[in-house]
């Protein structure tokens, strides 16, 4: 048994709402949690066994460090995604194969062209070296979850499609069942329910006269069918005679079925049924409507359908939130230039969104900040969705400023050395070099450099550099 209580066991009412992620220092180990804090049973879940001392007997907090956090539209969403990404990494896990790199197969198509034979290194990484690749998991996280995070996009949009079609379609059904109502109302009008009534009434004589046992069990069903019939009729006759403004008393309307009071209140404004007699506008209307509720549970003789108990009964009692009202009220109010449906991410190092190749329009970026309480808490993310703290401003460069440092001048007037020409093929090569075996994946793409798709937050800079027009920020 767990040493909890229920009430800390129970899922709150926003469970799924933000994800967070977190990374290993050394490793770059990426994990996934629904809570800021990181549980040791949720989480070594996550790491499968690669070797000896592969997977700790505990996390060190002072290892596993905040990686990222997103804020989803919904519990649901999160969810959802949060199971399509332990998916991808079960995948990636244990149905990996290896793969010749674009360069090897540049190579190979050089030397068959040459005339010589196309000839890959198929000697297999060790147990080590394995270990180390399926461990570096920074930038296979990031094209996951822009990739789940694409499809949960779609899905959503194909359900809302969906749901469209299925809503049309039920009004469709409903104006043909009024229609039926309409029609049954005319032919009850026109003469039916005596036609009916008639048919009745010979075949209660012939019932009468027969001998034959089978016979008149026979003849009982029709006659049984033929009541409905005419109830059917005119029931549809009252219904009719309601909406077009015609008294009808209570103790005809409350033995219509669920269904008709349905179609009838929506074609009229005047309640079929009242809810309580205590809605009664007089002591006389409050003594029908008792009589016509005596009336109908006297003669009601057939139990409540499942359907039916869940109109009458009153769902179960949601759990109150327990957070705070701050957690509340962000929970609640997106925050300000996020609309209701927007995912937004939040980046310990905004240069980890340029792993994903491509980042859906309504995904929104921006620099994680600190905790507040960074001294006690530097391995748990700050609270997903809320402003970042810590947040330093910079100032957009002026014409002249621009001017010099296009020509390559520091803004102290000197000219940029070589040495700072070579660090930067340097960090170049050092950034294209990243690309190995195995790149190709089940989720997105894992790029490095591509350039930021998505969309960042106008109050915070961009890798210290100035917004260029609109919403959407470029790395020059």
């Amino acid at each position: 048994m767990s040493s909890l209580s229920l009430a800390a066991r129970q899922r709150g009412p926003h469970h799924g709402h933000f994800l967070y992620l977190y990374s290993h220092a050394r490793t770059n180990q990426v994990v996934y949690s629904l809570t800021r804090a990181l549980d040791n049973t949720a989480v070594l879940d996550q790491l499968p066994y690669l070797g000896k001392k592969s997977v700790p007997p505990a996390l060190r907090k002072d290892l596993w460090r905040p990686f990222a956090t997103v804020k989803f539209p919904t519990p649901e969403y999160g969810l959802s995604v949060m199971q399509k990404l332990r998916e991808y990494r079960l995948l990636r896990d244990y149905s990996w194969t290896w793969k010749p790199t674009k360069e090897e197969l540049m190579i190979a198509k050089n030397n068959v062209k040459n005339g010589g034979k196309a000839k890959f290194d198929m000697a297999l990484p060790s147990m080590r070296e394995r270990a180390k690749l399926m461990m570096d998991q920074r930038g296979y996280s990031v094209a996951d979850l822009a990739d789940v995070i694409g499809k949960e996009i779609r899905r959503t949009e194909e359900l809302e499609i969906e749901g469209k079609e299925k809503k049309r379609a039920v009004e469709e059904k409903k104006a043909q069942e009024w229609d039926n109502v309409v029609e049954m109302a005319r032919k009850a009008t026109e003469g039916g329910v005596g036609e009916v009534n008639a048919h009745i009434t010979k075949l209660e004589q012939r019932m009468a006269k027969t001998t034959s046992t089978a016979r008149k069990q026979t003849t009982a069903t029709g006659i049984k069918m033929l009541k409905m019939k005419r109830n059917h009729l005119v029931r549809a006759q009252e219904a009719i005679a309601f909406v077009n403004g015609e008294d009808v008393p209570l103790e005809r309307r409350i033995r219509w079925n669920l269904a008709l009071q349905a179609m009838v209140q929506d074609h009229t404004t005047s309640p079929v049924i009242p809810l309580t007699p205590e809605s009664a506008q007089n002591d006389h209307q409050k003594k029908a409507i008792e009589k016509a509720i005596a009336v109908a549970k006297a003669s009601t003789t057939t139990p409540l359908t499942k359907s039916q108990h869940k109109l009458i009964t009153p769902g179960k009692p949601t759990k109150p939130d327990a957070r705070g009202p701050r957690l509340q009220q962000q929970a609640l109010n997106p925050r300000p230039g996020l609309k209701a449906h927007h995912i937004l991410i939040q980046w310990h190092d905004l240069a980890d969104a340029e792993y994903a190749a491509e980042w859906p329009d309504m995904v929104y970026h921006e620099w994680m900040g600190v905790s507040s309480q960074r001294l006690r808490t530097r391995h748990t993310a700050p609270q997903a969705g809320l402003a970042p703290q810590g947040e330093v401003k910079v100032t957009d460069l002026t014409e002249e400023e621009e001017k010099q440092m296009e020509e390559g001048v520091d803004l102290d007037g000197e000219g940029v050395g070589k040495e700072d020409e070579d660090g930067g093929e340097r960090e170049g090569e050092e950034g294209g070099s990243g690309e190995g075996k195995g790149e190709s994946g089940v989720g997105g793409e894992e790029k490095k450099g591509k350039g930021l798709f998505g969309r960042v937050k106008d109050s915070i800079p961009f890798f210290g550099g100035r917004k260029r027009g609109g919403d959407a920020v470029s790395r020059s």
